[in-house]
């Protein structure tokens, strides 16, 4: 998050209908996939903490370090004895999850709302 009021969903979506791009012809949309990272050490997985890389991604987007946010909500729903911590960002209050070596943060209702 920054304090630049240019680096914005509102701005950018005013300064494009400012610049002739028909307000019809706009779409916005929000992706719903988390980014997941390993890290060095599991005990430490701050923000900014060492990664060595991205993580092993999931089954439905067949992409190491991305993962479908279905498969996020199925690793805390079934797997939460293999999660080791979960919060939020403080500066932008997206939701994180660390589970072992792998840490992914993601978009929910709250993060984007």
């Amino acid at each position: 998050a920054t304090d630049n009021t240019q680096d914005s969903i509102d701005y950018m979506l005013n300064y494009m209908a400012q610049s002739s791009v028909p307000k019809e012809k706009m779409v916005m949309s929000v992706p719903f996939y988390g980014i997941a990272m390993n890290l060095t050490d599991p005990a430490n997985h701050g923000l900014g903490d060492p990664i060595s890389g991205a993580a092993a991604g999931g089954e439905l987007l067949g992409q190491a370090g991305y993962m479908e946010y279905s498969e996020i909500c199925k690793l805390i729903r079934d797997h939460n004895d293999t999660i080791t911590d979960m919060g939020r960002l403080s500066d932008t209050n997206a939701p994180y999850i660390v589970d072992g070596q792998r840490w992914t943060s993601y978009d929910d209702a709250k993060s984007i709302a």
